[in-house]
């Protein structure tokens, strides 16, 4: 009798177990969107540490992976609260500027001069703005959590941003560290959009700041490196280099 009770009483607790065992884990409850970015700034040195940023001098070895090989210079140049001015030098002797004074965005490149317009110029609006990132509640209509997505075999949360006038775009960031290791983006030339993936790695303290000294963009068109040689915080930088040129004056 003991030991039919016995059998049974552990036929009663392996059925327990089983039954316990096929019954769905409770859900992970995951962090909003509005946290994951706070966590962000809160990682990447705080608001107060990029609010003391006032202007910004940055400069970059950037290739092409191709054949031949395409490189490039880089200098950019940014001032609080939204001007940016891009200077790229390329090996095959070509220049390119794109630059935003705060309300009109320009190109020069061996073609010529051109204002940009539409897409293209809220686009940069919005990456000209000094750590939109850090001021996504004023910059973003609305962002939202995707999932959780595997970056470089890591998980990372998956965040679409919204902006009134600019195209949307999507960050990922760590889910152990916070950091941002990618962003998709879109950027806009004549009448195409080109999907941007953008990976950022090397992270170093810069002017109290976590910075990406690292990236590689992905698109249809390839793959670019770039690495980050120098950055400056809080240097003299003149209004009138983010100006678009005065147009010349016809030769007499």
């Amino acid at each position: 009798m003991k030991t039919l009770l016995g059998v049974l009483a552990a036929a009663v607790v392996c059925g327990a177990l089983a039954a316990d065992s096929a019954r769905p884990a409770p859900p992970v409850e995951q962090p909003t969107a509005a946290e994951i970015l706070d966590r962000y700034v809160k990682v990447s040195g705080g608001q107060a540490a990029c609010d003391s940023q006032k202007t910004l001098i940055w400069q970059a070895r950037m290739s092409v992976h191709r054949e031949p090989p395409l490189t490039a210079r880089v200098t950019m140049h940014a001032k609080r609260p939204d001007k940016l001015h891009v200077f790229q030098r390329w090996n095959g002797g070509d220049d390119m500027v794109t630059a935003y004074d705060g309300r009109t965005g320009w190109q020069r490149d061996a073609t010529g001069f051109r204002l940009l317009r539409g897409q293209a110029l809220a686009n940069l609006r919005l990456i000209a703005h000094f750590h939109y990132l850090v001021d996504w509640r004023r910059l973003f209509e609305k962002v939202e959590l995707r999932g959780v997505q595997p970056i470089n075999e890591r998980p990372a949360y998956e965040i679409e941003l919204t902006h009134e006038t600019a195209s949307p775009m999507t960050c990922f960031f760590d889910v152990e560290t916070g950091i941002l290791v990618r962003s998709d983006t879109i950027q806009v030339q004549g009448d195409q959009e080109i999907r941007l993936q953008t990976y950022f790695g090397d992270f170093r303290e810069s002017g109290g700041v976590l910075t990406p000294f690292r990236m590689s963009q992905v698109s249809p068109l390839g793959r670019v490196e770039t690495e980050v040689t120098s950055i400056q915080y809080n240097v003299q930088v003149s209004d009138a280099l983010f100006s678009p040129p005065r147009p010349q004056p016809a030769p007499r």
